[in-house]
C-alpha cells in the first residue's frame, strides 16, 4: 500500500476555490490531517480578496474552472495580477485535453474531481515543493 503523501515540515497553506460546499468541505478532510492549512472561497470574487490579505502565506490556489459569476478564465487573469508568479492547481471534472491551452500554461497541476485522495495530496506536495 503507497504512503500518503504529507505537507512539507514547514506550515503551507493552500486557497481552495470552488463553489460546490460539498468539494470544499473534502478537500479540507484530505488536505487538513496532511497537514496543510486551508482557506476556502465559494466564488472567485471571495477568493481574490483572500488572496489580495493573506498572499504572502498562501502557497498554492485549487482552483475549479466552472463556477459561477466568475469563472476560472476571469479568475485566474485577475489572479496573475496581483502575483504573476502564483501557484496554480486546476481541479475539475474536465480531462486534460478539455482545458484551455493558456490555463495549461498557467497551472502547476491539475487534479481531477472526484478527488482521489493520494493523488490530490501528491499533486499539492508536487507543486508546492517546486520552486
Amino acid at each position: 500500500m503507497a504512503e500518503i503523501p504529507s505537507a512539507p515540515a514547514r506550515a503551507t497553506t493552500i486557497l481552495l476555490v470552488d463553489d460546490d460546499e460539498s468539494i470544499r468541505d473534502l478537500g479540507e478532510r484530505i488536505l487538513k490531517p496532511a497537514g496543510y492549512n486551508v482557506l476556502t472561497a465559494p466564488c472567485g470574487k471571495e477568493a481574490l480578496d483572500i488572496y489580495r490579505r493573506e498572499h504572502d502565506r498562501i502557497a498554492v490556489v485549487m482552483l475549479d474552472l466552472n463556477m459561477p459569476r466568475m469563472g476560472g478564465d476571469e479568475f485566474l487573469e485577475k489572479l496573475l495580477k496581483i502575483d504573476p508568479a502564483v501557484k496554480v492547481i486546476i481541479c475539475s471534472g474536465l480531462s486534460p485535453g478539455e482545458i484551455t491551452e493558456s490555463m495549461k500554461s498557467v497551472a502547476k497541476g491539475f487534479v481531477n474531481k472526484p478527488y482521489d485522495i493520494r493523488g490530490l495530496l501528491q499533486v499539492v506536495r508536487d507543486v508546492v515543493s517546486k520552486e
